[in-house]
């Protein structure tokens, strides 16, 4: 971010009713925004100078609707968005389901996308497990899985962890079943 443009920005000098104008042109969307665990960058305008951000950010997060794709078990970056999210708004997201999501939270929706890539997955249950990110429960070997994280909370981390790394196997070998039945 430019310090210098600051000061000598035209678009601050603009009275702060028109700039919050010139934002909603440039950084909302109607309908909803996508946010994909490969890439979570932030409108150009956002990274233009320190005072320009800290107008608009807010505007950003508050009065756009985000669905998150997260590929691959890859929750990095969806992590960081939702912390940055999670700035603008006066209650937390939710933590446990996204049925549990609506607007007043930005977030409206979640999906998981390609292969499940376990060491990234038990990543994702650990930061669950802190309480810094949401669980998804789905359908299938992830969905069982998942249902087995709930089931081992109150028993503590290790006991879960250690239930985790066997159910691998037997999560695999599900799937590839049920591909097979499928004739995939």
């Amino acid at each position: 971010m430019s310090t210098t443009a600051s000061s000598s920005s035209p678009l601050l000098k603009l009275p702060p009713e028109l700039r919050n104008k010139i934002y909603g042109y440039a950084i909302l969307r109607s309908g909803v925004k996508k946010v994909h665990s490969t890439d979570g960058s932030q409108p150009p305008l956002l990274r233009v100078c320190k005072e320009i951000r800290s107008e608009a950010v807010a505007l950003y997060y508050t009065d756009n609707k985000f669905y998150l794709c997260i590929d691959s078990c890859n929750v990095r970056r969806v992590l960081g968005f939702r912390k940055a999210l999670a700035k603008h708004f006066s209650r937390p997201a939710p933590h446990l389901c996204p049925a549990d999501f609506d607007d007043s939270h930005g977030i409206i929706g979640v999906r998981v996308d390609g292969a499940m890539e376990w060491e990234r997955f038990v990543e994702w249950v650990e930061l669950f497990w802190a309480g810094e990110m949401f669980g998804v429960p789905g359908e299938g070997a992830f969905g069982r899985v998942w249902e087995t994280i709930g089931e081992k909370k109150a028993a503590g981390w290790t006991f879960a962890r250690v239930g985790l790394w066997m159910r691998r196997n037997r999560a695999e070998i599900e799937e590839r079943y049920a591909r097979s039945q499928r004739g995939e």
